[in-house]
């Protein structure tokens, strides 16, 4: 968790869909407890990406908006 912290264009759809495939195939298996973990991390950097996309396009907007 420390690396993806540091390195942030490590974190990218394919790793949150390939977290949620290791989840899916501990929940198969009857593995809750680590399926909930791999659940919860892979939802835990989704909103991160969302949140980071998010906060770049409303800086983006607030610049526009000062320009005129």
């Amino acid at each position: 968790a420390k690396l993806l912290a540091e390195e942030k264009e490590l974190v990218t759809a394919d790793l949150v869909g390939a977290l949620n495939s290791q989840g899916d195939r501990f929940a198969k298996r009857g593995e809750y407890p680590q399926a909930l973990a791999v659940y919860t991390l892979a939802h835990g950097l989704a909103m991160a990406g969302l949140l980071a996309i998010a906060a770049a396009g409303l800086s983006a907007a607030l610049a526009g908006g000062r320009a005129g």
